[in-house]
């Protein structure tokens, strides 16, 4: 059995494998330094960004957005 076939066998191994290789390219081919700094500052601001937004639909589930769609009463379509 060869190195990456155990790295890949386990799931959390995986992960290191994959971000390690994504960092190294990172750091490989995005120049001048502040370019890569930006790049890592948006990845780490759309992780955040992304994680509120899924705790939030997480907590939404349990109340309806709309009152009236949990009353059973028909939706009114807003006529022009």
């Amino acid at each position: 059995m060869t190195v990456a076939q155990q790295l890949l066998s386990s799931p959390i191994d995986s992960a290191y494998l994959f971000y390690g290789i994504l960092v190294i390219v990172l750091i490989a081919r995005v120049r001048p330094w502040q370019y890569l700094a930006a790049v890592v500052a948006a990845i780490v601001g759309f992780g955040f960004a992304a994680h509120r937004d899924r705790r939030r639909d997480l907590t939404s589930r349990d109340r309806p957005a709309r009152p009236a769609a949990a009353a059973g009463s028909p939706a009114r379509c807003a006529t022009s």
